[in-house]
């Protein structure tokens, strides 16, 4: 799972001295070990967390498990990465928050990477440019695709799963990265259709419309029961361009002399 691929970052980093893993899935921690060079297993989270060789906890458990496994490492002063969510509501935010002020030697941070794409980095130093102009509107749709990990998997166990934590959260993220400030006004709309009937009632589909403080508007859903491929879509609305990301095309759109669409 992602998990492995944390392995294989942190053995690729000339700072790492040795890695040392656990999971709750034997057969797994079986496998995995035949595939690497894993210095040691351990039994339970708690016993690697506090163990004083460890420096870094890298964390691809379940949403449910990130925010005591989080809280866990910063008391016994390790530093965090943590595949998003890191934790499931504003209160566990909170405690995550004021651990890091007091723990100010430690570093921690997530996984939202669509700010590391080179296509999102050249649209972020246009936004800067004013290559667009006044944007007026924003689509940032996150089209998860896969239902059948909602009701065959894990997600689909978690009391409350949010799908905007579990992904939408990457496309508010890229939306606030490229805004570079918060909005003022949120409203959202969910439903479960997509999963109605399902015994873990899921709200698979959640849309917000953001209002910024410049008049500029932007829409964001988190649409995990769509018939779609995977994928991050992106429309950006300037007066002078607009920028399409689509699953089919990525296109940059804007007048010529004669007021033509290129």
């Amino acid at each position: 799972g992602v998990g492995e691929q944390h392995i294989i970052g942190f053995l690729k980093s000339k700072h790492i001295r040795s890695i040392s893993i656990f999971d709750n899935n034997k057969s797994k921690v079986k496998e995995i070990q035949k595939k690497y060079p894993i210095k040691k297993i351990y039994l339970r989270d708690s016993d690697m967390i506090h163990d004083n060789e460890i420096d870094i906890i890298s964390i691809a458990s379940y949403d449910n498990f990130h925010f005591e496994q989080v809280v866990m490492s910063l008391e016994n002063n390790k530093h965090v990465f943590c595949e998003k969510p890191i934790c499931q509501n504003l209160k566990e935010l909170n405690k995550i928050s004021n651990l890091l002020k007091k723990k100010k030697n430690l570093v921690m941070t997530t996984n939202t990477v669509l700010r590391c794409s080179p296509r999102f980095k050249k649209l972020k130093n246009e936004f800067e440019n004013n290559t667009f102009g006044k944007v007026f509107f924003m689509e940032f749709d996150y089209n998860y695709g896969r239902l059948n990990k909602i009701t065959n998997g894990w997600r689909g166990k978690i009391k409350n799963y949010s799908v905007v934590l579990g992904g939408g959260i990457h496309m508010l993220d890229l939306l606030l990265w490229l805004k570079n400030s918060y909005p003022k006004k949120i409203k959202s709309f969910q439903n479960n259709i997509c999963t109605k009937g399902f015994y873990n009632p899921i709200q698979d589909f959640v849309v917000s419309l953001l209002q910024f403080d410049d008049g500029s508007v932007a829409k964001v859903s988190s649409n995990f029961g769509c018939i779609y491929p995977h994928f991050h879509r992106v429309m950006i609305y300037g007066k002078k361009k607009t920028f399409e990301q689509s699953f089919q095309t990525n296109n940059y759109l804007s007048f010529n002399s004669d007021n033509n669409i290129l």
